[in-house]
């Protein structure tokens, strides 16, 4: 197997989703957000990482559920993009899977202009939507802080 097939799996609600680990910097718990008065609903705030403003991201208001402030129990998803670091907020990390080529489906192939979506992940405990954090966070505004 190659990098391109291993991807960071966490929960968020009944779903999870599958990040490349080669754009995963790292994995902490979850800290204060510091608000931004003009962010919109996806975008919580931002938090300092390694002195770097960093914004960070809620997938829930994106799947139809409504967002909640960050608990103590969540976890931050480290993101590097071309634009710098950005934060995804999850519920849990489930670990680092290896998911043959086989088992992924690009998205196109299923509905044309899932905008972030790479692909899905068929197992046989059900499905991983697997993102493009370059796509997911351009989509979002996820302009750099500094």
């Amino acid at each position: 197997m190659t990098a391109e097939n291993e991807f960071v799996v966490a929960a968020v609600g009944n779903e999870r989703f599958g990040f490349p680990l080669l754009n995963v910097e790292r994995v902490v718990r979850s800290v204060h957000v510091t608000p931004l008065g003009d962010s919109d609903g996806d975008c919580l705030g931002t938090v300092s990482y390694h002195g770097e403003l960093v914004p960070v991201f809620d997938l829930r208001p994106e799947r139809g559920t409504e967002a909640k402030p960050v608990g103590l129990s969540e976890q931050f998803v480290v993101c590097k993009t071309s634009e710098g670091h950005r934060v995804l907020v999850v519920e849990s990390v489930l670990g680092v899977f290896t998911l043959a080529a086989d088992r992924l489906v690009a998205a196109e192939a299923i509905l044309p202009d899932l905008n972030y979506i790479a692909h899905v992940a068929k197992l046989p405990d059900g499905l991983i939507t697997i993102l493009d954090p370059e796509r997911f966070f351009n989509s979002k505004g996820g302009r750099s802080l500094r």
